[in-house]
This record gives structure tokens, sequence and C-alpha cells, in this order.
């Protein structure tokens, strides 16, 4: 199990997700991350989002668009109307195979 001191949280990704909330946005966490750890870690930081999609719960994780697709379907929103951000070649990957436009939060560069 994860303790505060074995967190990182990637700042940039963090205050997307306040402003999303604060913006009345729809937010899904799509991550590699298993469930407790990602639930603990949510739990830490007081952050509720729509849903989660964890990659325990599939087969194929990042870089395949699995856990995106999932997410769009639940969602039932376009894929042109949504916007990921991520802070991996993976998870970039990811979601320009499920056809999103995604943000790397580590250039600021949008691809898809």
């Amino acid at each position: 199990m994860l303790d505060s001191e074995d967190v990182e949280i990637n700042r940039q990704i963090y205050e997307i997700y306040l402003r999303s909330i604060e913006k009345n946005k729809k937010v899904a966490i799509v991550t590699n991350t298993l469930h407790q750890n990602v639930n603990k870690i949510l739990m830490m930081l007081e952050l509720q989002p729509d849903f989660i999609v964890s990659g325990e719960d599939f087969d194929k994780i990042k870089p395949f668009p699995d856990m995106y697709e999932f997410a769009i379907e639940k969602f039932n929103i376009k894929p042109e109307k949504i916007l990921a951000f991520e802070d991996t070649d993976s998870g970039i990957n990811a979601a320009i195979s499920a056809s999103l436009k995604v943000v790397d939060v580590r250039t600021g560069a949008l691809h898809g």
C-alpha cells in the first residue's frame, strides 16, 4: 500500500483536474495503476472523478486504446468532444488510437 511519502503528484494534471471540476466538466481517470493505488491517491487528495478506468480491468492497457474506448462509451460522448491529458508516450498513443485529442502535459503539445 502507498503512503503519502510514496506519492508523486503531477501538478499539471492535478491543476487541470481542479479547473475541470470547477467548470462542471465530466472527469474520468484512465490509468494503468491498480484500483487500490489510484483510490488511495484520490482519497489523499480529496478528489472524486465521475469514474475510474483502471488497467487491472483490461487485458490490453496503454498504449492500446481499450481503456479510453471504454471511457468514451461510459461517458456516451463523441470522441471529438473529449480531451485527454497525458504524461507518457504510451498514454498519448492510447488516446490518439481512440480518436481523442490529447494534451501532452510535459510539453503542452496537442496531438490527434
